[in-house]
């Protein structure tokens, strides 16, 4: 039985922290549970920051107008006001980097087809962005970031007592071997 590494904020300081559409979505609904997870990357100096799929995700769904000014309060309030710089620009190569990334799936067993295309799209901006090692993504959805295409680095588990029970987080960066 492996203990999962609990995250430790300190070791992804003044770096970038992607959010997946679940994270934005939880932290909206149970808020007061997922703040302590956002003061954490506050105080670290760590940037939260969303790609153009998340956001098109997010403002997708909505039912209605209300639900849609919401979501983009939502936003404003996750990003701290900087929606310009922390949201992702689309990279005329994101398609082809999703595509390179189907094949390391391919290439370590894991059937593509049970990843859908705003996953791998995701994916693509952790290729893109991957220089230095300073972009990393926090998902809900582990299956979606598969280990060994990806590496998890940390865990947060966020108990929302009865509201839904418990939540956890994991941290992933692009395994470049």
């Amino acid at each position: 039985l492996r203990s999962p590494k609990n995250m430790n904020f300190e070791s992804i300081k003044g770096q970038y922290l992607l959010l997946d559409t679940n994270v934005v979505i939880n932290f909206g609904r149970y808020h007061i549970f997922y703040a302590p997870f956002m003061e954490q990357v506050v105080a670290h100096g760590i940037t939260a920051v969303i790609n153009r799929v998340v956001h098109t995700e997010l403002l997708a769904y909505a039912r209605n107008e209300e639900e849609k000014q919401k979501t983009l309060e939502l936003i404003h309030r996750i990003l701290r006001g900087n929606e310009s710089g922390a949201t992702m620009p689309v990279a005329p190569d994101l398609f082809d980097l999703a595509l390179q990334l189907a094949e390391k799936y391919r290439g370590a067993g894991i059937p593509v087809g049970q990843i859908e295309l705003p996953d791998l799209l995701i994916g693509g901006d952790m290729i893109r962005f991957n220089k230095g090692g300073k972009l990393i993504l926090a998902t809900e959805n582990h299956k979606d970031f598969p280990v060994p295409v990806f590496e998890r680095i940390g865990v947060q588990v966020i108990d929302c007592n009865d509201a839904t029970g418990v939540h956890t987080i994991g941290f992933y960066k692009l395994n470049n071997s």
